[in-house]
């Protein structure tokens, strides 16, 4: 089998998914953080304590993000799997299949949990690790 193999290109949906998907999000997240700190007028010095602590926080938040993340990033890389049966996955559809498996993520969690703060943030994380998944793979990910 080839890499232009529709089950191998299927298969590397779903592992780049889970592989870069947590890790993509983590990095959007601190980098979110980062800028409503730095938009509440505090800024980080850069002693090495403090660049420390910022690497500490953006690793914590890669083991969060696979912790938690890991399910999504999986039902989303399944749905581009099955997109991939008919046609070459977009960036649309990446965002796409990345939408519908947190919200009903967020579904299956609870109702109420839905319209809460950590709802939204992990939705938009998972857009935008759905678009950073498909923007650094889209070279290598195209069906025959």
């Amino acid at each position: 089998m080839t890499l232009r193999a529709k089950p191998v290109q299927m298969l590397l949906a779903v592992v780049i998914a889970v592989v870069l998907g947590p890790t993509i999000g983590a990095m959007a997240a601190f980098l979110v953080g980062f800028g409503m700190y730095a938009a509440d007028g505090y800024w980080w010095d850069l002693s090495p304590g403090s660049l420390l602590a910022g690497l500490r926080m953006l690793v914590a938040l890669i083991i969060v993000g696979y912790l938690f993340a890991a399910k999504i990033a999986l039902v989303a890389g399944l749905l581009v799997a099955l997109w991939i049966f008919w046609r070459p996955p977009t960036l649309g559809i990446a965002v796409a299949a990345a939408l519908i498996a947190s919200c009903g993520y967020a579904l299956i969690s609870g109702v109420d949990t839905m319209f809460k703060r950590d709802a939204f943030v992990t939705i938009a994380a998972s857009v935008i690790a759905a678009a950073g998944c498909w923007f650094l793979t889209r070279r290598f990910v195209r069906v025959a």
